[in-house]
């Protein structure tokens, strides 16, 4: 008896040790995703600002309501092309700036 509970005590000690290595990758993991997306909000912004044009760089972007045609997650150029890839748009390769 003795000896099915000390197998059963390894066991349940093995299961934590494995359950606490996953819990450290998952927060690495929220950490790192938390940082990409901050990193990409910022690089977006640029982006936006150098393919904006001229006249109206440097100038608050407008917000998005009920009479805008844009919203502040996208932004268009002559033609109206997006400077922002939509999700599950089959293009590929960063947009080209017209200016």
């Amino acid at each position: 008896m003795a000896d099915l509970v000390e197998a059963l005590s390894q066991k349940f000690e093995a299961f934590d040790d494995v359950m606490q290595k996953i819990l450290d990758k998952v927060t690495g993991l929220e950490a790192w995703k938390t940082s990409a997306d901050a990193s990409m909000s910022t690089l977006l912004s640029k982006a936006d600002d150098t393919c904006a044009p001229p006249a109206t760089r440097g100038r608050p972007r407008p917000t998005a309501g009920a009479d805008s045609p844009t919203s502040a997650s996208s932004t268009t150029v002559g033609g109206g092309q997006s400077l922002r890839p939509q999700l599950g748009s089959e293009s590929s390769g960063a947009p080209i700036c017209v200016g």
